[in-house]
């Protein structure tokens, strides 16, 4: 139809193309978010550079300090829901300009 119609590439790339690829788009943004934070502070307890997190809830599981270790476990997914809602948020404001 849109060779019929002769509608321009830029135009039919932003409104056939990326309409269609945008939810997934979304997704993927979303998992990877999730995982991005997972991985990271998973890197922080193996490495454990001074003052991050990771060496922070390293500490409260090696010396067994329960509150602190649900405390910092609280803060990392906290922290991941809010990036994840921001980075969207981001996400869809750019998809809805036209």
């Amino acid at each position: 139809m849109a060779d019929v119609f002769k509608v321009p590439l830029g135009k039919r790339i932003w409104y056939i193309y990326l309409s269609e690829t945008m939810p997934y788009l979304r997704a993927a943004c979303s998992i990877s978010l999730g995982l991005c934070w997972k991985a990271g502070v998973a890197a922080e307890v193996i490495g454990i550079p001074a003052g991050s997190i990771g060496e922070r809830l390293y500490e409260a599981k090696i010396y067994l300090q329960t509150p602190d270790l649900f405390a910092w476990t609280l803060a990392i997914i906290l922290f991941s829901i809010g990036f994840e809602k921001i980075f969207l948020f981001i996400i869809d404001r750019v998809i809805k300009v036209e």
